[in-house]
């Protein structure tokens, strides 16, 4: 907090007049305000300002026409003009002038009337405390007892007054906020109680909203207090309610876009605070998922017990019967590197003599490369392999893998079970080695019963019906929350809903999972992020 562009100095009360003070709130990026309250306390009485030397000073005049006090003679009345309510507390006026006494008046803009019951008051050093008379002027006609007989126990007299010491309470005598150049957004217009509280809560957190920087860039945003005369503050607190807002996912863009894999899940985390739980969660999820049916959903492990090894001049083939007609729309190989990095080609093949035919089917071939994830030793994954455009299978065909460059193992897995009609099943497993003749792969030694292995894969058809949606969860660590999108893939999740989830979980971000059974294409958007912070600032304490 700030006062005519310097910082306010330590002491006991908090100067506020046309100058200031001013509180500046410096904004972080990426927060924005929930609500905000700032408490003033007004002073104690026994808090004063001297008006005869305030700035301006009071303004004087007297009955000798002049705009100050005469030192050559005696008035008969004086008057005090300071321009604004205040509390009096204290008037002395200094006379050597024996046996005066002064009837006191005030005014507050209209009429003079007597401060009953203490309307008349001695002179002299002493002084005479008033008890917080609210006024904007004084008057003060000197008087002396009339005597004997008469019907007013005073009359009108004359004295040499050498001094005025007239004191008023330093509460505000009104007090106004705005928001930099803006017009105020509070006004109060007359002194408050003697330590009171004034809270600006409703009317502060609107135009606090207002000036905020727009779309979370962060900046200052200056809070001006301000008063029409000199006054003093006991005391000044600051409580913001605000939330740190995150619109980014963890790669630093405000979309993802990727494959949805088949069987599997979608996991892009979000960096929030690990100090405190969430407010709000708001994303949009745009699904598009194939159309299309997967007969053979093998599982194999990470790292199988069996593999065939496929690189340059090594090629392996897999076989697959079809009873009817199908559409093939890609296929899905379980592979693992032995290498950091393998180029390849998959390509179709008809069958001639249970051997894939030298020519591939309608000319589809599929390049792909695979790169490893971390430090070796690798654990085997899918490939998905799309085709340019489907591919009408029918009996019996092939699927043969060929690396041009590193090495791969290609997964191999006992048959499964036999599958419903017009599904895809599975035949023996070939190799061949330096373009030479195909080789079939023998059973494992005393496998029981002695069942050929199969090169695991997936093979994915045209399915018209329409696919189920993806199911999507919000996962904080080792706790998931379900959520279901609209029918526009928009997730709303206010505190309550969140609630589900535990509080802050360190060093985890959190997780959004979309998972599918269907392979298909996805974008996250709209992301935002809520997560609620309360501050409180002592912005000036009495020292």
């Amino acid at each position: 907090m700030r006062y005519d562009g310097k910082s306010v100095p330590a002491g006991p009360t908090l100067p506020v007049d046309g100058l200031g003070p001013t509180l500046t709130l410096d904004v972080p990026p990426g927060v924005e305000l929930l609500r905000a309250e700032l408490c003033l306390q007004m002073p104690g009485d026994d808090v004063t300002l001297d008006l005869m030397k305030g700035v301006p000073p009071a303004a004087v005049a007297t009955s000798a026409g002049r705009t100050c006090l005469p030192t050559d003679g005696e008035i008969r009345w004086l008057t005090v003009d300071w321009g604004v309510r205040r509390p009096l507390t204290f008037l002395q006026i200094d006379s050597p002038t024996a046996n005066r006494r002064g009837r006191l008046k005030v005014s507050d803009g209209g009429p003079w009337f007597p401060p009953l019951p203490m309307d008349v008051i001695p002179l002299g050093r002493e002084g005479q405390q008033l008890p917080a008379l609210m006024a904007s002027r004084l008057m003060l006609e000197l008087v002396e007892d009339a005597g004997a007989g008469s019907g007013n126990p005073l009359k009108e007299s004359s004295a040499s007054v050498q001094g005025v010491l007239l004191k008023a309470a330093a509460r505000p005598a009104d007090l106004w906020a705005c928001i930099g150049t803006q017009s105020p957004f509070f006004q109060y217009p007359q002194p408050l109680p003697p330590r009171q509280e004034l809270i600006l809560r409703d009317e502060l957190s609107i135009a606090l909203r207002q000036a905020w920087p727009a779309g979370l860039q962060g900046g200052p945003v200056e809070v001006h207090l301000r008063s029409s005369a000199a006054g003093r503050l006991r005391r000044a607190r600051l409580s913001l309610e605000t939330a740190v807002v995150v619109t980014t996912w963890k790669n630093g863009s405000g979309q993802w876009s990727g494959s949805l894999p088949y069987g599997g899940e979608v996991v892009s985390p979000i960096d929030v605070p690990t100090d405190r739980p969430l407010r709000s969660v708001e994303l949009t999820v745009e699904a598009q998922s194939r159309k299309e049916r997967v007969p053979l959903t093998p599982a194999p492990p990470s790292l199988p017990e069996q593999a065939q090894l496929c690189g340059p001049g090594f090629v392996a083939a897999q076989a697959f019967t079809v009873r009817r007609k199908e559409a093939l729309l890609g296929i899905d190989l379980h592979l693992r590197l032995l290498s950091r990095a393998a180029r390849g080609t998959v390509t179709l093949h008809s069958d001639v003599g249970n051997r894939p035919a030298e020519v591939s089917l309608n000319s589809t071939t599929v390049e792909f490369e695979l790169e490893s994830e971390g430090d070796p030793p690798w654990g085997a994954r899918w490939l998905p392999v799309d085709l340019p455009s489907p591919v009408t299978v029918e009996g019996t065909w092939w699927v043969v893998l060929t690396l041009t460059e590193g090495q791969v193992l290609w997964t191999l897995d006992a048959p499964p079970a036999p599958p419903p009609s017009a599904a895809a099943a599975p035949l023996g497993a070939l190799y061949q080695l330096e373009k030479g003749p195909w080789l079939e792969r023998e059973p494992p030694p005393l496998q029981a019963p002695p069942l050929k292995p199969w090169a695991c894969c997936r093979p994915r058809f045209f399915e018209p019906a329409t696919p189920p949606p993806p199911s999507v969860l919000l996962r904080w660590g080792t706790h998931v929350l379900p959520v279901v999108p609209d029918a526009r893939g928009r997730v709303s999740l206010d505190e309550r809903t969140l609630g589900g989830l535990p509080g802050p979980q360190a060093g985890t971000p959190l997780e959004v999972v979309v998972r599918s059974q269907v392979a298909g294409e996805l974008t996250l958007s709209a992301l935002r992020v809520t997560s609620p912070r309360s501050d409180t600032y002592e912005l000036f304490t009495p020292s």
